[in-house]
């Protein structure tokens, strides 16, 4: 009797150990690193991507991601990668080169991604939704910085889109959120 209950528990524990890992692997575990967001991303597939209907999705983001990486065209300038998604994101999907966008082409995240130089002013982004992106320059977003140091980022985020000739909303995101950085 004993030997099986031991047997058990065993098994147990290698299976809630394997889910673990696979979890791990898939990227979204939740990471002692993470922070959190409270938002939305509105987006109208018709007047953004082409395609789809005309009514808005909103997708919730409870989840915020910092990242300190280096200026793509200027090596010697530091920025601040932000990622706020509507699921956790681990440590190694952040580091990986294309860990977030992977997540995002397997459908399995929802995202707006976007970068802050040093002196916390916005130079890129990226909107990440079911499995398509949009580049975002620094003007399509407005940051208003609570604090932006090597350890924490949090501020809010704000944007609104629109279509040139019909005046439809094309995309849109309001959030507050709080990060440590990871380095």
């Amino acid at each position: 009797m004993k030997t099986r209950n031991a047997i058990r528990v065993a098994t147990l524990l290698t299976a809630l150990v394997c889910l673990n890992i696979v979890r791990a692997a898939d990227g979204r575990a939740s990471a002692q690193a993470s922070g959190t967001s409270a938002g939305t991303l509105t987006i109208n597939p018709e007047a953004a991507f082409g395609q789809g209907g005309d009514e808005l999705a909103t997708i919730k983001l409870a989840y915020a991601r910092a990242q300190a990486t280096r200026d793509p065209f200027d090596k010697t300038k530091s920025e601040i990668r932000v990622v706020l998604s509507d699921l956790p994101i681990s440590d190694a999907t952040m580091t990986q080169a294309n860990g977030v966008a992977i997540l995002v082409q397997s459908g399995k995240l929802q995202a707006i991604e976007f970068f802050l130089s040093a002196d916390g002013k916005p130079a890129w982004g990226t909107m990440l939704y079911k499995k398509l992106s949009i580049s975002l320059n620094e003007q399509s977003f407005k940051f208003e910085r609570k604090t932006l140091n090597d350890k924490v980022v949090a501020g809010k985020i704000s944007m609104d889109a629109r279509n040139i000739v019909s005046g439809k909303p094309k995309y849109g995101c309001a959030a507050t959120f709080s990060a440590p950085v990871l380095h």
